[in-house]
């Protein structure tokens, strides 16, 4: 009975832990959020507005190094509590995780993405924002992208084309499987024509 009980208070103690280590992942997001929305929010005021070169260097420096203090915090709190959904960080959470992560470098992407690539089997984060990061790995390493998400841009012409899909035949099927639409539909935005 003493033992029992003993094993009662230890789980009791270890629920209200996990509880109260998902209480702070959720505040440090919710503050991550809200000052990542504000960087994004003055991003977007800058283009609506012109702004002048040089001040659009300057927010986007800033930017830049909030935005890895950010990642590293996200980075930390996945290390810490693994993949959270949106039934323990709530769903606005789980999108800026996501889009930070389609932000990080490479290594910190490439970490995570087993991570990222379980989350999304299990439905706990959209599959196509698990494609796009998938993707951006694989074009890193100098590899063909699965999903087609990733556009190049010719720096000397300014045009835009797909950077190289493995299989390109069969990437509508694989994007249908994810929830992402027909390349034909997704390139027009770049004006590119697709032919696989």
């Amino acid at each position: 009975m003493k033992s029992g009980l003993i094993l009662f208070a230890w789980m009791w103690s270890w629920v209200l832990a996990q509880g109260q280590r998902l209480e702070v992942a959720t505040s440090t997001l919710d503050k991550v959020r809200t000052e990542h929305q504000k960087l994004r929010d003055k991003s977007d005021s800058l283009k609506r507005v012109n702004a002048r070169p040089e001040e659009v260097k300057r927010w986007s420096d800033s930017t830049a190094r909030k935005n890895s203090t950010n990642i590293a915090v996200i980075a930390r709190l996945l290390d810490e509590n693994g993949w959270m959904g949106p039934d323990k960080i709530g769903k606005a959470n789980v999108m800026t995780v996501i889009h930070l992560m389609r932000q990080a470098d490479v290594a910190t992407q490439e970490k995570y993405l087993p991570m990222l690539k379980s989350a999304g089997q299990q439905g706990m984060m959209r599959a196509e924002d698990v494609a796009v990061i998938e993707d951006r790995v694989a074009i890193s390493k100098g590899q063909k992208q699965v999903y087609g998400t990733q556009i190049a841009k010719d720096m000397k012409t300014g045009e835009y084309s797909v950077a190289p899909i493995d299989n390109p035949n069969e990437v509508d099927q694989r994007r249908a499987l994810v929830g992402l639409g027909p390349m034909r539909d997704y390139v027009k935005k770049w004006n590119i024509k697709w032919k696989p």
